[in-house]
């Protein structure tokens, strides 16, 4: 059974999580969209039963839909409500040990990835650049949009707007300057409890290849360690998951995401 349900129910559910589970990155991802979102009205969340027992929670959102899994769903269920309720998003976040079994149903064109959890400390990348927080969120998704066509869609843009200015958790953007140029960003929108997950990693074109992403995200990654959170990311390109294994990141088991980059 699938029923929407508010954040206050999360949030209560959230509190009796043990602390493994409190390490999902996927529901840290889901819990801090449905925290900042909710509010707002700006996204709806539902709350998956199978045979009486909590499953597991959905946040739909503008541009994505998350699904977060304790337990055994329904799948026949599940695809039935990704059909009708998330035509309006592009992707669908799913731990990949429940998306097989409805993936062909959704879509063939589907993207899969691990969480990475650092481990210890960040390895320092030594660049002649320098590393800061910002608020200016234009600026920011100006070099997103510039670095990869992915981010060609303004309705990003809005989403970065929405949360950064409307945020109920800690949100943060950092840019990466170097000879006066902002050459990479990098962003930290989701966090639980002492997980925080580095998301939209990007490097201008021209500055590819010379470790200033791999700065960014050490850097990055010392600032969420002195604040007492655990950094985490999703990764789906072979090259990204070379260079995070590098600066400390190992894959964490049990969590996968899928991906599905057409309608639904």
């Amino acid at each position: 059974m699938i029923s929407q349900i508010t954040f206050e129910r999360l949030e209560l559910f959230s509190k009796r999580l043990s602390q493994r589970q409190k390490s999902d990155p996927l529901f840290c991802r889901l819990y801090a969209n449905a925290a900042c979102f909710s509010p707002h009205a700006l996204c709806s969340l539902f709350e998956v039963t199978n045979r009486g027992k909590t499953a597991g929670f959905i946040c739909v959102y503008a541009q994505s839909a998350t699904a977060c899994f304790f337990k055994k769903p329904n799948f026949d269920e599940l695809a039935d409500f990704f059909a009708f309720n998330s035509s309006g998003a592009k992707f669908l976040e799913i731990d990949t040990s429940f998306a097989q079994k409805i993936r062909r149903r959704l879509s063939s064109k589907a993207v899969f990835g691990s969480a990475y959890i650092l481990k210890g400390d960040a390895k320092c990348f030594i660049r002649d650049c320098s590393v800061k927080k910002t608020e200016n969120v234009k600026e920011f998704f100006e070099i997103l949009k510039r670095s990869s066509e992915a981010y060609s869609d303004t309705s990003f843009e809005s989403y970065y707007c929405d949360y950064f200015y409307r945020k109920n958790l800690p949100a943060e953007l950092f840019i990466s300057e170097y000879e006066g140029k902002t050459v990479s960003v990098a962003a930290v929108l989701h966090v639980f409890e002492k997980l925080a997950i580095i998301s939209d990693v990007a490097v201008l074109p021209d500055f590819r290849r010379r470790k200033f992403g791999s700065q960014l995200v050490s850097e990055v990654c010392r600032h969420l360690k002195d604040k007492g959170f655990t950094p985490a990311l999703f990764c789906t390109s072979p090259a990204a998951e070379v260079l995070y294994k590098k600066i400390g990141f190992k894959k964490s088991r049990g969590f996968g995401l899928l991906m599905i980059k057409d309608d639904f």
